[in-house]
C-alpha cells in the first residue's frame, strides 16, 4: 500500500511541474515558422530575450546578451522590426530559436 501510495504522489508531482513549466512556456519554436517581426522583448533577468512575430508570441531566442553572438542577433532583430521585415525560423533548441534568417520586405 505505502508503494503504491509513493508512486501517486511521485507521479502527481511529475504531472503538476509538467502543467507549470508548459504554463509558463512561451511559443514553441517551430523550424520553417515566419512572419513579420511584431516584437522584442527584454526577460526580467536582463539577459535572455524574445520576438513576436507571424502568430507566435514570445518565442524565446536561445543566445543571451552576455554572448557576442547574442548581441548580435538582438542587434539584427532590432534592424529588422524597424524595416518590417520577416524572419523564418531555421533551427530550434527545445522551445528556443536557435538559427533565423531575415528577409527584407521590398
Amino acid at each position: 500500500m505505502s508503494l503504491i501510495k509513493n508512486i501517486i504522489v511521485l507521479s502527481s508531482f511529475i504531472l503538476s511541474m509538467s502543467i507549470i513549466s508548459h504554463a509558463y512556456a512561451a511559443d514553441i519554436c517551430i523550424p520553417k515558422s515566419q512572419g513579420e517581426i511584431k516584437e522584442i522583448t527584454i526577460a526580467e533577468d536582463g539577459y535572455h530575450f524574445f520576438v513576436s512575430f507571424g502568430n507566435y508570441t514570445e518565442t524565446m531566442v536561445w543566445r543571451n546578451q552576455t554572448e557576442p553572438t547574442g548581441r548580435a542577433a538582438f542587434a539584427l532583430l532590432r534592424i529588422a522590426l524597424s524595416n518590417s521585415a520577416n524572419i523564418e525560423v531555421v533551427s530550434c533548441n527545445s522551445s528556443s530559436i536557435l538559427d533565423f534568417k531575415v528577409n527584407v520586405n521590398n
